[in-house]
């Protein structure tokens, strides 16, 4: 009766293996940086994939997105699976704290109806707030021992036990990808109307870039230009209320959805 619990649970957290879509309230329009590099991560199968940072500052989200992109890609939702490793209703039901194996047992059984070994395209596992299981590590190591066609991607709200060392079971086995609270930058261009963030990206890019150049060149003439054209930016977007609103209330990129209409 516990599996029955525990398999519904997990259906309902992964809609995508009905459908193939991650509910808009899960997403966010806005892409920090760091998701290009989390996106290319995924094809190493031989690295568990480590996102770290404080509570709220965009992990899950970051999470979706991924999902969302692979999905969009043509990856069968059926493929994709989420565990939220702080859910109360899976934690109950933890087979001697290994909610992790667990979970695949059933999940091979009722979702993809065979086993890891007989599976010929990749399978995504994501791990939200690992910290919450006592073993997620060990139990994540042992599967990738097994060399299946499986990436794991995992969050985590602290990094400690990653920094044992040679203690760790998946030294060597993880890529880390540390996420803080957003930038002035960030804040900036997620305060920016949608359809003109990637005008304002753009600009500011040919700006630095510029603005660097004249430096190496030595080119003071082109140096003054630029922050001319720089201070017409900062008119434009207002960024100088901005960056007094970012002093202010702070990069955790919840407050700043409340007040993005700022």
């Amino acid at each position: 009766m516990d599996g029955l619990k525990v398999l519904e649970v997990i259906k309902k957290i992964n809609p995508w293996f009905r459908d193939n879509k991650v509910p808009l309230s899960k997403l966010e329009s806005f892409r920090r940086r760091e998701f290009g590099t989390l996106e290319k991560d995924l094809a190493r199968l031989d690295m568990t994939t480590l996102i770290i940072g404080a509570r709220r500052v965009g992990k899950s989200v970051l999470m979706y997105q991924l999902i969302d992109s692979l999905l969009k890609k043509g990856v069968d939702g059926k493929r994709i699976l989420f565990i939220q490793g702080d859910n109360t209703l899976l934690t109950e039901f933890a087979v001697n704290g290994n909610l992790i194996n667990y979970i695949l047992e059933l999940y091979q059984k009722h979702i993809i109806e065979k086993n890891f070994d007989e599976v010929n395209d990749t399978i995504y596992i994501f791990v939200d707030e690992a910290q919450s299981l006592s073993a997620w590590d060990r139990e994540i190591k042992t599967t990738m021992d097994q060399k299946y066609k499986i990436k794991f991607i995992v969050t985590e709200s602290s990094s400690f036990e990653l920094r044992r060392g040679s203690n760790n079971p998946l030294t060597g086995r993880v890529s880390i990808q540390p996420i803080f609270t957003f930038s002035f930058a960030d804040y900036a261009q997620y305060s920016i109307i949608e359809d003109k963030r990637s005008i304002f990206e753009n600009k500011i890019k040919e700006l630095s870039a510029t603005f660097k150049d004249s430096l190496i060149q030595g080119d003071l003439s082109l140096a003054f230009n630029t922050a001319k054209k720089a201070e017409a930016l900062i008119d434009t977007y207002n960024l100088k209320r901005r960056f007094e609103n970012y002093l202010f209330f702070g990069g955790f990129p919840r407050v700043i959805s409340d007040r993005s209409n700022d």
